[in-house]
């Protein structure tokens, strides 16, 4: 994960001056090389593979509403290893030796997508501070289509989105949708629910994988304790 440990300690600081930290521009980059990026991945050498990504997850476009579509199509281009062994982005970056290294690192940690319900805090100028729900870090978010797109989130709300990181902060990347204060424990059983499935996306907070080492510590040494060695052998039936 290309400068994700960086990137998590910059997330857990929750005490921004509301100064923007990501410059403009670069930001304004970012909206264009994802759009790049998009259209990139829409060249027929791509069908038969988001045809076959596509069908993991029912039978084909046709029964996906536009907003789903443009999420699993995100996950395609980011995240999914194409028979290559590369991901969509990869070879983006490998097939525009004209971006600067800025860029083509920005675009290979994109790669490391941080996505789940997140709390809204508050508003800090033209981002929102965030917080997962999952993994407990706190993320200055923006979006590429401006700061208007979070007039819809006040404090105590939800959002449930896909980030990616943009210099020292984190971009929206695909839709998002939206849940009420009121609809606090539909947030909490999705956080649960991807823990479970997912729990790398819990140990991205350095800290819940620090406890996660001392909890399995100690459980092998009562293990050990009871039973002599960290071995036992015992008849099949």
């Amino acid at each position: 994960m290309v400068g994700s440990v960086d990137r998590i300690a910059r997330s857990g600081s929750d005490s921004w001056s509301g100064v923007p930290v990501v410059d403009a521009a670069l930001l304004e980059r970012a909206g264009d090389l994802k759009g790049e990026l998009v259209a990139f991945s829409q060249q027929p050498r791509y069908d038969r593979a988001v045809s076959d990504f596509l069908n993991q997850y029912g039978s084909g476009l046709g029964e996906f509403d536009e907003q789903r579509l443009m999420l699993l199509w995100d996950c395609f281009v980011l995240e999914h290893k194409l028979a290559n062994g590369r991901t969509v982005v990869e070879q983006f970056v490998a097939a525009n030796p004209q971006l600067s290294e800025v860029e083509r690192e920005m675009l290979l940690g994109w790669r490391d997508v941080v996505q789940g319900p997140f709390e809204v805090l508050r508003r800090d100028g033209p981002a929102l501070v965030v917080e997962g729900l999952v993994d407990e870090l706190t993320y200055r978010v923006r979006s590429n289509m401006g700061p208007g797109i979070f007039r819809r989130t006040p404090r105590g709300s939800f959002i449930i989105a896909r980030l990616v990181a943009v210099g020292d902060e984190w971009m929206l990347s695909g839709p998002i949708n939206l849940l009420r204060a009121a609809e606090r424990g539909i947030a909490y059983r999705l956080a649960m629910d991807m823990a479970l499935r997912t729990p790398e996306a819990v140990f991205r907070n350095p800290e819940k994988l620090a406890l996660a080492w001392e909890r399995q510590r100690t459980d092998r040494d009562r293990f050990v304790r009871f039973f002599g060695a960290d071995l036992v052998i015992v008849p099949g039936e």
